[in-house]
C-alpha cells in the first residue's frame, strides 16, 4: 500500500532519478576508541565512532540495536525534469509508517516497505531542496533521518500556453506559446511523449478549446507558471464537464478552476496536486480505478465551491484508489458536501487538516474503504439533524454499503485527531450488513458533540465482527455518551478517559451475542448515568483489571441514581487493582478493595450494579 506515491511522467529516460535511504542495522554494532586532538574532544570522529548521524529518537522510539537512520543519495544533481523517488529502508524494527518532508511540508506518508515517495521537479523547482524521513514505530515514538540535500538544474520540458499572446500555429516554445490547452493536449498526445508538462500562462483560458475538458493519455505535468494566475472556466453547456482527465497519472498545480463538474479525474496511476482554487465546482477530484495520489490541500481554496449552487463533494473515491490528503483549513460555512467519500475498496489517508463549520458529513466510508486521519481537526461539523438515526447525522460515518456486495471490511483509525462541537454525533457507524469493521483511536480527543462522541447502531447479520480499540485517548464532554456501541463487539481502553457525558460514559451491548471489554488506566467521572454499562449474552468477557495485570482505573463523582460500573448478563468479571468511591460497597476509605472481595448478582451501590454477573474485585 502506497498512501502518498505520486508519479508524475513514468519515461525513465525523461526521468531525473535519485534515491533517499534511510537504514538501520539490526546487527550487533561494532566500535572503536574515539579519536581525540591534544586532549580536545572531537564531535565529529564521536559520531563517526559510534555509528550517530545526526538522527533523532523520540521517546517512545526503539530499535533492536539502537543504530540510527543513515540516509544516502544516488543523483544530489537533477538536471532535467522529471520524477525523484525517496526510498526509506529500515531493517530491525518494522515501522508502521514513514513520512517524507521538505522543510514543514509533508510530502506524504506510505504505510508499507518499501517505503517510498516519488518527488516532480521541473524548471520552477530550480534551487536547493532538503528532505528527511520520520518513521513511527509501535511503541509510539518516531526516528527522523538527518537532512540531505538536493540540487535541480532543469530546462523545460514541455509545451507553453498562453491565453492572450499565444497561437494554435506555433510551436509551443516559452518564447512562442500555443492559444489553446486544446492545442497542447492534442500536440502531445500525437507525439506520444511521456514525461513532458503543459505550462500555462497568467490569465484566463475560455470557449470550447479551453473549457470542455481534456482527455491526457499520457502521465503529464500541467501547472501554472506563477501561485495564482492561470483561471481555466468550463464552457457553457448542459452538463458542466470535467476539466482534466489523466488516464495513466500524472500531476497538476497552481490553478484555479471555475463551474466545472469536477476538476481533475483519475482513471489511474500516481497523481500529485497542490495550489488549487476552485469556484462553483461539483466535485474538485474523482479517483477511480488503481490510482495513487497525494493532493496538498494546504494551497487549496473554495475546496467544496460556494458561488451559485452547492457540492456533492470534494474527493470521491472509487475502485483501489489510495489518496494522501495533507494539510489545509477547509471551511465549509453557507455550503454543503462531504470532503471526501470513500468507495469500493479504496483507502483515504488525512494528515494535518483543520475541517471547520462543515453542515455535510465530513467524511463518508462505504463498501470495503478504509480511512486513517492523522493531526486532523474536526470542529462544528455533522448534519444538524434531530430525527434519523444517530449514524445519519454524524461528522464521519462508517459502515455504509455502496457499490460492493458484503461481506464487506472496513476500517477507520484517528491518530492525533480532535473531533470537537460537532453538531450531532462525532463518529457515527452503520453496522446493518455483513462486515467486519475495525477502528482504532491514538492519541485522539473526541469531545464536545452534540450527540454521542462515538455511536454504534444496526443489526449485523450473523459473522459480522466490530474490534473497537483507544489508546491515550479522550471522550469527554459530548451531549449523548462517549461511546455508545449496541452491537457485537471487542472493545479496549488503555489510558483514556471518559467523563462529563450527558449520558453514559461508555455503553456495550448484545443480548444475543457475546461482547468483550478491557479496560486500563483509564478515568471515568461525572457522566450523567453509568460509567461503564455492559449488557452480553454467556461467553461475554469483562475485563477491568486481574492479579497481575491490574486495572489502575479511577471512577470518581458517580452522580445520584446512577453506577460506576453496571453489568447485565450471565458471567463472570474481573476488575482488580482500580480506584473506586470510598467507604462503597466495602471500599476502604481510599477507594480500594485490599482484601479478597467478590460480589455476585444482585448487588447495587455506586460503585456496583449487577444483575446477574459475578465480579471479582481483589483476590
Amino acid at each position: 500500500m502506497k498512501l502518498s506515491r505520486f508519479v508524475v511522467c513514468s519515461s525513465v529516460a525523461a526521468a531525473a532519478l535519485f534515491t533517499l535511504t534511510a537504514c538501520s542495522d539490526s546487527s550487533a554494532p561494532s566500535f572503536s576508541a574515539p579519536t581525540f586532538d591534544s586532549g580536545t574532544f572531537d564531535p565529529a570522529a564521536f559520531d563517526s565512532s559510534f555509528g550517530f548521524d545526526g538522527s533523532t529518537v523520540s521517546d517512545g522510539g526503539t530499535l533492536d540495536s539502537g543504530t540510527p537512520i543513515v540516509i544516502s543519495v544516488s543523483n544530489s544533481n537533477v538536471t532535467a525534469e522529471g520524477i525523484v523517488t525517496l526510498t526509506a529502508a529500515i531493517s530491525g524494527d518494522v515501522p508502521l509508517s514513514v513520512t517524507f518532508t521538505e522543510g514543514a511540508t509533508a510530502l506524504g506518508t506510505d504505510t508499507t516497505a518499501p517505503f517510498t515517495q516519488d518527488v516532480a521537479y521541473s524548471f520552477l523547482e530550480n534551487g536547493t531542496h532538503a528532505y528527511v524521513a520520520t518513521a513511527k514505530l509501535a511503541g509510539g515514538g518516531t526516528i527522523t533521518s538527518a537532512p540531505i540535500t538536493v540540487t535541480v538544474n532543469a530546462a523545460p520540458n514541455g509545451y507553453f500556453v498562453n491565453p492572450v499572446s499565444g497561437l494554435d500555429t506555433n510551436a509551443g516554445t516559452q518564447a512562442a506559446p500555443f492559444l489553446s490547452i486544446k492545442k497542447a493536449v492534442d500536440t502531445l498526445t500525437a507525439s506520444g511523449d511521456v514525461g513532458k508538462s503543459i505550462y500555462l500562462a497568467d490569465g484566463t483560458y475560455t470557449g470550447a478549446n479551453n473549457g470542455l475538458g481534456h482527455i491526457l493519455a499520457q502521465p503529464t505535468l500541467v501547472r501554472g507558471l506563477t501561485k495564482s494566475g492561470a483561471t481555466i472556466k468550463a464552457a457553457v453547456g448542459a452538463y458542466p464537464p470535467t476539466a482534466f482527465e489523466f488516464s495513466n497519472g500524472g500531476a497538476i498545480r497552481d490553478v484555479a478552476f471555475e463551474d466545472f463538474g469536477t476538476g481533475a479525474l483519475v482513471d489511474k496511476g500516481d497523481f500529485a496536486s497542490s495550489g488549487l482554487r476552485f469556484t462553483n465546482v461539483t466535485a474538485p477530484f474523482v479517483f477511480v480505478g488503481a490510482s495513487k495520489a497525494f493532493v496538498d490541500e494546504s494551497g487549496i481554496t473554495g475546496f467544496w465551491t460556494s458561488t451559485t449552487k452547492s457540492t456533492s463533494g470534494g474527493i470521491t473515491l472509487f475502485g483501489s484508489a489510495e489518496v494522501t490528503l495533507s494539510g489545509g483549513s477547509l471551511d465549509g460555512t453557507a455550503i454543503s458536501g462531504e470532503v471526501a467519500t470513500v468507495n469500493e475498496s479504496a483507502k483515504l489517508s488525512v494528515i494535518g487538516t483543520t475541517v471547520k463549520n462543515l453542515p455535510d458529513h465530513v467524511f463518508v466510508v462505504r463498501d470495503n474503504g478504509k480511512l486513517a486521519l492523522t493531526n486532523v481537526v474536526i470542529q462544528n461539523s455533522g448534519l444538524n439533524l434531530l430525527t434519523g438515526p444517530a449514524t445519519d447525522n454524524a461528522a464521519i460515518v462508517v459502515g455504509l454499503r455502496g457499490n460492493a456486495l458484503p461481506p464487506l471490511t472496513q476500517t477507520l483509525t484517528l491518530t492525533n485527531t480532535e473531533i470537537s462541537t460537532s453538531k450531532r454525533t462525532a463518529i457515527g457507524l452503520a453496522h446493518d450488513v455483513a462486515s467486519a469493521l475495525t477502528l482504532n483511536f491514538a492519541d485522539s480527543h473526541v469531545d464536545s458533540s452534540g450527540g454521542s462522541g462515538f455511536y454504534v447502531e444496526g443489526a449485523p447479520p450473523a459473522g459480522s465482527s466490530l474490534a473497537v480499540q483507544s489508546v491515550n485517548s479522550t471522550f469527554n464532554a459530548n451531549g449523548g455518551s462517549g461511546v455508545f456501541v449496541n452491537v457485537p463487539a471487542t472493545v479496549s481502553f488503555t489510558g483514556c478517559e471518559l467523563s462529563n457525558n450527558n449520558s453514559y460514559g461508555l455503553y456495550l451491548e448484545s443480548f444475543n451475542s457475546p461482547v468483550s471489554l478491557k479496560v486500563r488506566n483509564s478515568k471515568f467521572s461525572s457522566n450523567f448515568e453509568n460509567f461503564i454499562t455492559v449488557f452480553g449474552s454467556t461467553g461475554t468477557s469483562v475485563d477491568l483489571g486481574k492479579t497481575g495485570d491490574l486495572g489502575s482505573n479511577t471512577f470518581t463523582k458517580v452522580p445520584m441514581g446512577s453506577s460506576a460500573v453496571y453489568l447485565f448478563g450471565t458471567y463472570t468479571a474481573y476488575a482488580v487493582g482500580n480506584t473506586w468511591i470510598p467507604l462503597v460497597q466495602g471500599a476502604d476509605a481510599n477507594g480500594k478493595y485490599t482484601t479478597p472481595k467478590t460480589f455476585t448478582n444482585s448487588t447495587y451501590g455506586d460503585n456496583l450494579f449487577l444483575d446477574g454477573p459475578t465480579v471479582i474485585l481483589a483476590e
